[in-house]
């Protein structure tokens, strides 16, 4: 007997199985309520998975949308402050708030571009002269 699965559910599977994700067993209680979804998964080893999910139902139009729009945000950077709010969180659910800090300092560290040895300024400093206060 064949089984009867939708053509949307079929193509669901092969999307999952062919970009390397596990649909989720349960619901994940952060997530309630966002059901576009752009996750990062690493191991110590720097190996990372990206997991992709957006509703089987919602309107093709507004998947392509919204998940363009969150890899652009993601990509460009435009989303640090909540970013920084889920490590802090994190940091507090865990009692591990010294360990969010230290994440949050080197991923600030790691941010600043350096060419040559020498820091990168933001573009209104280099036309600031020697002398001259932030502004």
């Amino acid at each position: 007997m064949k089984n009867s699965k939708s053509l949307g559910q079929e193509l669901q599977e092969v999307i999952t199985k062919h970009t390397g994700q596990e649909p989720t067993v349960k619901e994940d209680p952060a997530l309630k309520g966002y059901p576009f979804q752009v996750i990062f998964g690493a191991d110590a080893k720097d190996n990372v998975k990206v997991t992709v999910r957006w509703p089987e139902d919602a309107p093709p139009a507004q998947s392509v949308r919204t998940v363009a729009t969150m890899l652009h945000h993601i990509s460009a950077g435009h989303w640090k402050p909540p970013m920084i709010s889920a490590v802090k969180k994190q940091g507090a659910d865990q009692k591990q708030a010294e360990i969010a800090g230290q994440i949050l300092q080197e991923w600030g560290g790691a941010t600043h571009t350096t060419v040559a040895d020498h820091t990168c300024v933001p573009p209104r400093a280099v036309f600031r002269q020697r002398g001259q206060g932030n502004g």
